[in-house]
């Protein structure tokens, strides 16, 4: 479903202050003086489109900086996306409301919207680039072939753990298996349960508890015992019978020997209260011992084979397995190999079959891209596509196939690779001439082109105008240019100003209409806005696009 861009709003962004960017139905162009800010917007939209941020994003002085989009489907369906960036350089994006990560923003506006910049110039030298978009020409076919492809590739990349895990000879494997039964047997032996650890250590703080309360309880019956030398009881005792003797010529000792009596009766029921409370601790030192031992077991297996009881018993299983697997390991092995060399052949069938796939969608992509380039002024070009297999250096690789694009701009010289003869000015109209192509099968629907004219003027910004309007027919355009065809060819025009209030400057943006458009078209021409050729000359592009 095709989204159109309604509006953009840009919050603190660089040296935009606050900016509201509406953008026609077709094609928009954005112009504007060398350094007033159009490079910006351009860092807004892929800001926007999940790339990495940098805090020197954040306007000076502001805490966060902030772009969102609001785009609508042909079904009436908005879809809003947000996101910021705070002066610490901590980013976060929504999408119609709800917080997504980075990559979920990234995935959703790959097919929304895509940014044609002067970095995708010197991309389209890069072959990698000429495979993807070879493939996105010769769609869903490619696409299910090439993960067909991958699919094999990691059932091979099992296959090849299976075979290294066999070991390359008998003996290797049978080593293995012998160091894997030890393993068994000692974790077997050990007899873990999970939880177990956590157990056992409740219990050693329960009789850790319990020692120390026995422990107290003894302190305390020796202290206050009879049957302790000097126990406190013993002591009262002395020191009663000691009292009722002076009784006899002291009525006050009579009353502390009747008192220390209640107290050593107090005494006696306490030692009788602390021997019965005792007699109840359950206290075994062989239990501890014992506990012990188990403990120390399990962090022995613990430093082999995992950091918990759960950990080692995984691992108990996992050596399980993996005996079992080798115990027939002879047998297994020569079925891998066997799996191996199937699987090296289906890959075999799966690329030859992607390589027709590729030849058939680029035979008809060099047809479609060579009809672009005569109508962008360059009659004598000559392209094409190479595609030759990439050879197996002891392992498949990821792509079977090696695809370049290869071009001559002038009668009788060789097709060559594009980084080694493509000025900046044919790269941009190849850039172009691909992208035409490729509107009318991938799914993005708004295209942001920075400076596609780079390199280029006289008629040849007049055709690539005609391309750009005609690729405004079925996609949403943006252009940030320095062409006044390009510029006069537009739906809507957008100029973008730089002011200076005070000590700062901020980034505006003004829609063209009428004359003022005239004038910014005539500045493009000439540098000015005053002299009446460039005026009329502006006038007339206009004009020619049905644009006043």
């Amino acid at each position: 479903i095709l989204m159109l861009l309604l509006r953009v709003e840009i919050h603190d962004f660089a040296l935009v202050e606050e900016l509201v960017l509406e953008p026609a139905d077709g094609f928009t162009v954005l112009t504007g003086e060398t350094g007033a800010g159009k490079s910006i917007l351009i860092d807004a939209f892929e800001f926007l489109s999940g790339t990495r941020s940098d805090r020197n994003m954040v306007r000076t002085a502001c805490d966060e900086a902030r772009v969102e989009a609001l785009f609508q489907s042909e079904d009436n369906e908005e879809l809003l996306i947000f996101r910021s960036l705070n002066a610490s350089g901590r980013s976060y994006a929504k999408i119609n409301g709800e917080l997504v990560t980075i990559r979920s923003l990234r995935d959703k506006m790959k097919d929304v919207l895509a940014i044609h910049g002067q970095n995708d110039q010197q991309a389209i030298f890069d072959d990698s680039l000429h495979r993807e978009l070879v493939d996105a020409y010769a769609g869903a076919e490619a696409e299910l072939l090439l993960a067909d492809y991958h699919a094999l590739l990691q059932d091979l990349l099992a296959i090849d753990e299976d075979i290294s895990r066999l070991g390359e000879s008998p003996e290797q494997r049978a080593a293995r298996q012998d160091f894997l039964s030890y393993q068994i047997e000692e974790i077997e032996a050990a007899d873990l349960r999970p939880s177990e650890e956590e157990e056992l250590l409740k219990r050693a703080k329960t009789l850790q508890a319990l020692h120390s309360l026995a422990e107290q309880l003894n302190i305390s019956l020796k202290a206050l015992s009879a049957e302790s030398d000097p126990g406190a009881l013993n002591l009262i005792r002395h020191a009663r019978k000691a009292l009722q003797e002076a009784a006899r010529y002291s009525s006050k000792c009579k009353q502390l020997a009747e008192n220390l009596e209640s107290i050593e009766s107090e005494i006696d029921e306490l030692v009788y209260e602390l021997n019965r409370t005792s007699d109840k601790v359950s206290y075994d030192p062989e239990q501890v011992a014992e506990l012990d031992r188990r403990l120390i077991l399990i962090q022995r297996l613990k430093d082999k084979y995992g950091k918990s009881v759960e950990e080692i018993l995984l691992f108990l299983e996992k050596a399980r397995d993996e005996y079992t697997f080798l115990k027939d390991s002879e047998r297994i092995y020569e079925e891998k190999i066997a799996d191996k060399q199937l699987l090296l052949k289906k890959l075999d069938v799966c690329s030859s079959k992607l390589l027709q796939v590729r030849q058939k969608a680029s035979k008809s992509l060099v047809t479609k891209i060579i009809a672009e380039l005569h109508s962008l002024n360059m009659k004598d070009v000559r392209f094409d596509v190479s595609i030759t297999d990439i050879p197996n250096r002891g392992s498949p690789p990821r792509d079977p196939h090696h695809v370049s694009f290869r071009f001559s701009a002038n009668p009788g010289e060789p097709l060559k690779a594009l980084v080694d003869i493509a000025s900046g000015g044919e790269a941009s109209r190849i850039l172009l001439a691909i992208k035409t192509v490729l509107a009318d099968v991938d799914n993005v629907s708004v295209l942001i082109f920075d400076e596609i004219d780079r390199g280029v003027a006289g008629e040849t910004s007049q055709r690539i105008a005609e391309k750009l309007q005609a690729i405004g027919q079925h996609r949403q355009v943006l252009c940030v240019t320095h062409s006044a065809p390009i510029a006069a060819a537009a739906k809507k025009h957008l100029l973008i100003s730089k002011l200076v209030d005070g000590k700062r400057s901020r980034t505006n943006v003004l829609e063209l209409k009428d004359d003022n458009r005239v004038a910014e078209i005539a500045r493009l021409l000439s540098g000015s806005t005053n002299e009446s050729e460039a005026r009329n000359l502006a006038h007339s592009l206009l004009a020619s696009h049905g644009n006043i």
